[in-house]
């Protein structure tokens, strides 16, 4: 078991981490650790800084001081038979780590490695924006747009009028469609009838049952509707 000297060079120690004298009462105490755990708590600085892992140190040493001061006036309260109430360090963490991680971490040696600590869970500095800040700066940017669209939409085409095509546009798309109803016109495919058949090709050479011949080409119908036919290249069938 250690020394009593030692018992009290640790005692010592854990006073002046405080910046207290031994003589100090318990509430002075407590009231000087709450000051120092604000002034020295990682979320008030950079992450990465030398500002940022200095309070880290500071933080943990500060609770070691406070732990130890804490179980030694509880010790003393109850060998004088006299109330005690000790508070323990409050739950506060750093990066959102419990006390006990940080203890572990101090334990294993990671004191003064301030990645070895975070390393549970990232730190997130109070400059970066949280998930829902840029959910709702999204959203907002987007009713922005809309807003901008619908206050000029006068220079938007509306559906409910009549669009107006340049005069060469027209006239392109008319011979288009001309084209296309020619072109329609003038030749046949399967499914179409006899009178479709007729005005591309005209009257057959001769028909037999459901086939009508054009020279050595021929085409076949049934129920009045041509289902397949045979082109021949002196008498070419106008198929499309």
């Amino acid at each position: 078991m250690p020394s009593q000297d030692s018992q009290h060079h640790k005692l010592r120690e854990c006073y002046l981490t405080l910046g207290l004298t031994p003589q100090a009462q318990w509430l002075e105490i407590k009231q000087t650790y709450r000051k120092l755990v604000q002034k020295n708590h990682p979320d008030r600085f950079t992450e990465g800084t030398t500002a940022h892992q200095q309070a880290v140190n500071n933080f943990i040493a500060l609770q070691q001081a406070y732990e130890r001061l804490s179980t030694h006036h509880q010790n003393l309260a109850t060998a004088n038979v006299l109330p005690f109430q000790a508070s323990r360090p409050s739950s506060s963490t750093i990066h959102g780590m419990p006390n006990d991680s940080i203890n572990s971490a101090r334990n294993n040696g990671a004191r003064d490695n301030v990645q070895n600590i975070n390393s549970a869970r990232p730190y997130r500095s109070r400059t970066e924006p949280s998930a829902s800040k840029r959910k709702r700066l999204l959203l907002a940017v987007i009713l922005l747009c809309v807003g901008y669209i619908f206050l000029n939409k006068s220079e938007w085409i509306r559906f409910d009028q009549p669009i107006e095509w340049p005069q060469e546009k027209s006239a392109l798309i008319s011979s288009s469609v001309s084209a296309f109803e020619s072109q329609t016109a003038s030749h046949f495919g399967t499914g179409d009838t006899m009178q479709t058949v007729l005005q591309s090709q005209g009257q057959p050479s001769r028909i037999e049952e459901n086939s009508w011949f054009y020279g050595e080409s021929k085409i076949v119908f049934l129920e009045g509707k041509v289902v397949d036919w045979y082109s021949s290249t002196e008498t070419p069938l106008h198929i499309r």
